[in-house]
């Protein structure tokens, strides 16, 4: 019995051991399990950005508010509108030239034409004079004191400007034309002022003219033979002169002086307006010109007994291509040492009188 009892004793205490190591585990899984759980939430707290307690932050903007400005003066708003028309500005001063420089192209011995419109800005009526100069004088040393010598400023023989003279009253514009005769000017850019001048401080303008003389045919005559009796076929005093009631073979030497060659030209000569002189062979044609060469032609004429006695009698010569005319200039039949009129030289007084009619 005593053994027995022992044994019970020995189980009972046993149970209770197991008991505890059993408590004690379990109570040490629970306890990990809530530091695992609390580990995880306490990372994910970190985690998780937080929201700023003031409403108006959540959101930062890096544009900068606009600052209203403080309204402008009177003065300062007037200011500011000058400045920003300078251009507006600069025209309403004194006399203004529209385009303010002036620019031609023309083919070699050929004519053109501009127009620019002068205008008046100043407040009283002016009288202007308007020169002409090759020369590039600068605007900013010049006042009515530099055109005391007008013939100085009378240059560009090549440049007509019409009106010369021009009354403009304020406020008031005009076209002035302008022409370029390019007969006796080369190839390439020519330079040019027209200076318009008044009688008063301010009354002043310089207008450039650039003038682009382009390479074409160019022909012209450079010298006349007339043989009035000397060979077979023509009868008169052998003068060198066409004069009333002889018959004369006419040579004329062409030149074509411009930088183009010169093909299939037509040469017409004709009496000028009722000169009285008949031609013969008058229409000629000259299949090619190279630049700056020349050729001779020959024409018959025959001039009546009721001609001039001492002037002689004047023709017409048109050169054309397929292209149109190239050139017509009128003169005198006669070697241009033996006539006396016009002061013997082969000029083309006549056509210049035409022109000179066409421009004015």
């Amino acid at each position: 019995m005593k053994k027995l009892r022992i044994i019970a004793i020995i189980i009972f205490i046993a149970l209770i051991v197991i008991g505890a190591i059993f408590y004690f585990v379990k109570e040490k899984a629970l306890i990990t399990g809530k530091q695992a759980e609390t580990t995880e939430k306490t990372s994910a707290e970190k985690i998780t950005p937080i929201e700023p307690a003031i409403p108006h932050l959540k959101e930062t903007s890096t544009e900068v508010p606009a600052i209203s400005p403080e309204p402008l003066t009177a003065e300062q708003e007037q200011k500011k509108e000058i400045s920003a028309k300078p251009a507006e500005k600069e025209a309403l001063a004194g006399l203004q030239a529209d385009p303010p420089t002036i620019e031609i192209k023309v083919p070699e011995g050929k004519r053109g034409k501009s127009v620019f419109r002068l205008t008046n800005n100043l407040k009283n009526n002016v009288l202007l004079k308007i020169y002409k100069s090759e020369e590039n004088p600068e605007t900013g040393t010049l006042n009515q004191e530099s055109f005391v010598n007008a013939s100085s400023y009378s240059g560009a023989p090549w440049l007509i400007q019409f009106p010369v003279n021009k009354s403009l009253k304020s406020g008031e514009s005009t076209e002035i034309e302008v022409t370029v005769e390019a007969r006796n000017l080369d190839a390439g850019q020519h330079l040019a002022n027209l200076i318009i001048l008044g009688k008063n401080d301010g009354e002043l303008l310089v207008v450039p003219v650039q003038a682009e003389i382009e390479k074409a045919v160019k022909i012209s005559i450079t010298k006349v033979e007339v043989d009035d009796g000397t060979s077979s076929g023509t009868t008169g005093n052998s003068d060198g002169v066409a004069n009333s009631g002889e018959k004369a073979a006419v040579t004329l030497t062409l030149k074509n002086s411009g930088h183009e060659d010169a093909r299939d030209l037509k040469v017409e000569i004709r009496p000028y307006a009722d000169d009285p002189i008949t031609l013969q062979n008058n229409i000629i044609e000259i299949p090619y010109l190279g630049a700056q060469s020349q050729t001779q032609i020959t024409v018959s004429t025959e001039v009546s007994k009721e001609g001039h006695e001492t002037i002689p009698p004047s023709v017409t010569m048109v050169i054309s291509d397929n292209d149109g005319i190239i050139s017509e200039q009128t003169f005198y039949v006669g070697d241009p040492e033996k006539i006396e009129y016009p002061l013997g030289a082969i000029v083309d007084e006549k056509q210049r009188e035409e022109l000179q009619k066409e421009e004015y």
